[in-house]
């Protein structure tokens, strides 16, 4: 889920072994710590489960030890993902398989943890909304067992509804209007975001030659937005002002060239939903931070079994595809001083 889902187990694994407070006892006993993240969304047919553990090493630099993979992964594990009705009633297991993420063809960036292999527990199945998932981890080696339970968020158009987009016309061309877009969330979606998809069609010069091709810049709205009840969220009113449209999309689209021109295309608009375990997570991350910040904190974790943190939450995207611009939308984003360094000529020839 963009921004509000782009969220990285790396950090909560460094936490586990480093920090600068003096409190911290580097000669506490051993004992095993499990990190665990996940995040289940209905469009996806693939899903991933990345499992780490936590290390510190009193002897060797543990920076270093970040580095080797024996060191973050387990040898082995036992990972069950159960589908289970409202009463509690398991009605399927189903067993996820180890994978590098890096044959997966998911890429890691380069940072303290080891990037090659990149260790998770993958899941090839379509997700029900109207059951809830547990996920189970059993280490063989220490029997140690470690639970989750989570709902999984809908994105059909009868229950994610958007009311006011459907047919319609973005009309940003009135500085002084206000657009307003009505949307109903899905059941247990406690945070929600939506972008505007600014399609468009670039032309520029290669040794003289004209080239082009069609490109896309998604513009936030809005972000972070929380819903008040989650369980029935009821529907939802944004205001978004026409005065601050050519803002969002300079602030978007990359800087152009002299020699570059760009055409309009019809846009899309996307929304972007959280359940209420990933929505805590963030909070309580982001609460964190500054400069007084002196010693680990707790982070939310709604694993159950001792000794493991992490989350298992889920999210889910609602597209809306071509809303077009009105034409005075169109012209305005052509022909205003207010939108001239964009280099939009026209509308996309594609």
């Amino acid at each position: 889920m963009k921004k509000i889902l782009a969220i990285a187990i790396i950090c909560i694994s460094s936490l586990l072994f480093y920090s600068c407070s003096e409190d911290f006892k580097v000669g506490a006993p051993y004992k095993e710590v499990m990190v665990v993240f996940g995040l289940l969304d209905k469009g996806d047919t693939a899903h991933y489960i990345k499992i780490t553990r936590g290390f510190f090493d009193e002897v060797n630099n543990n920076l270093l030890a970040a580095k080797n993979a024996d060191s973050v992964y387990y040898d082995s594990l036992t990972v069950v993902l159960s589908k289970m009705n409202n009463g509690g009633a398991v009605i399927q297991n189903y067993s996820l398989a180890k994978v590098n993420l890096v044959t997966e063809g998911i890429v890691k960036d380069t940072g303290i943890f080891v990037a090659n292999p990149a260790y998770a527990y993958k899941l090839k199945t379509l997700l029900d909304p109207n059951y809830q998932y547990q996920l189970s981890i059993t280490n063989p080696k220490t029997q140690k067992k470690v639970t989750c339970n989570t709902n999984v968020l809908e994105n059909a158009p009868t229950v994610f509804v958007v009311d006011n987009l459907q047919g319609g016309i973005l009309d940003f061309s009135d500085p002084v209007a206000v657009n307003d877009f009505i949307f109903t969330p899905p059941p247990h979606a406690a945070m929600i975001e939506m972008y505007l998809r600014f399609n468009y069609y670039e032309k520029w010069l290669v040794n003289g030659t004209e080239v082009g091709a069609s490109k896309y810049v998604d513009i936030p709205f809005f972000t972070k937005k929380a819903i008040n009840n989650p369980n029935n969220p009821g529907a939802i009113s944004f205001s978004f002002l026409n005065n601050t449209f050519f803002g969002f999309i300079g602030g978007g689209l990359p800087t152009p060239t002299n020699d570059v021109k760009r055409y309009v295309d019809t846009p899309d608009v996307i929304f972007y939903a959280a359940g209420n375990d990933l929505k805590k997570y963030i909070d309580i991350t982001n609460a964190q931070g500054g400069i007084t910040a002196d010693q680990i904190k707790p982070i939310y974790t709604n694993m159950q079994g001792g000794d493991a943190y992490g989350i298992l939450s889920t999210r889910v995207k609602r597209e809306v595809y071509q809303i077009p611009f009105s034409k005075r939308t169109v012209d305005s984003l052509i022909y205003s001083p207010n939108a001239k360094y964009l280099n939009i000529v026209g509308k996309s020839p594609i």
